[in-house]
């Protein structure tokens, strides 16, 4: 009986040191997934950082340009002229106001 239980008391042993093994190996898995994931997070987040702030330059260049545009049809029918009939100002002005709300759109979105 007691050659039994030595037997018996070995694969206890065994059996331990494989769990120990295994603890060991998830706790290398886990922390290489921290270190992954904190530099993924790292280059992302600097990456939107620098998305935003050119967001937010170009919707302040639109809101200025669009600012000029006024400025321009001002001046234009102080001088007798109706500027919004111009295909090539209506075009831009059409294209400044759609670019404007697609950056506050797309800004609004990743703030």
């Amino acid at each position: 009986m007691s050659a039994i239980l030595k037997v018996l008391q070995n694969r206890k042993m065994e059996v331990e040191l494989n769990s120990e093994v295994v603890e060991l190996a998830l706790i290398d898995d886990f922390t290489k997934q921290v270190m992954q994931g904190e530099k993924s997070s790292s280059a992302y987040v600097g990456s939107i950082i620098k998305a935003k702030d050119q967001l937010k330059n170009t919707i302040a260049l639109f809101k200025a340009a669009l600012k000029k545009a006024e400025d321009l049809k001002v001046k234009a029918k102080e001088l007798g002229v109706d500027i919004t009939k111009d295909k090539s100002y209506s075009s831009k002005m059409k294209i400044a106001e759609s670019k404007l709300s697609e950056a506050e759109r797309v800004l609004k979105a990743i703030s």
